[in-house]
């Protein structure tokens, strides 16, 4: 591999590692709730694929981000489950060239007073970071959100 090839794979890998960094250090304060909360990982700064990739860490390496404050920008979904005769509410991340797209599960702060969105409409979520387990499997989702259009 020449020089230039190399010096193009470090820089490429650098600007990656960077702007994953920024958005986990970059804590802005979100107002709304009875108490500021500190937001420790904020997606809405990242371009399509880079919060598509941080998503995809967050879900294959839960453990890392359990009870971090996540804010994230998507396309909200609702999935009615037969089975376990339950409604989830979901933001859908899709990466820049639009090929490829991941849902994270959310529960809103206030469910009872929410205001249900209209599926595709894009949203911002914010909410702690946590897994569960349902019938023997391990599930992420973001608990105590606050939903923004």
């Amino acid at each position: 591999m020449n020089i230039k090839r190399k010096l193009a794979l470090i820089l490429c890998i650098c600007i990656a590692f960077g702007a994953v960094a920024f958005a986990k250090e970059n804590s802005t304060n979100l107002q709304g709730t009875a108490k500021e909360q500190k937001i420790d990982i904020d997606l809405t700064l990242l371009n399509a694929t880079m919060s598509y990739g941080q998503m995809f860490d967050m879900l294959v390496n839960p453990k890392n981000y359990e009870g971090k404050i996540v804010k994230v920008k998507g396309q909200f979904v609702k999935y009615f489950d037969d089975i376990q005769k339950k409604t989830y509410y979901l933001v859908n991340i899709v990466d820049q060239a639009g090929c490829c797209a991941m849902g994270v599960e959310f529960v809103p702060k206030d469910i009872d007073n929410w205001q249900l969105p209209l599926e595709g409409d894009e949203i911002i979520v914010t909410g702690m970071f946590t897994t569960y387990i349902e019938n023997d499997n391990t599930y992420a989702s973001m608990v105590d959100c606050i939903i923004e259009k």
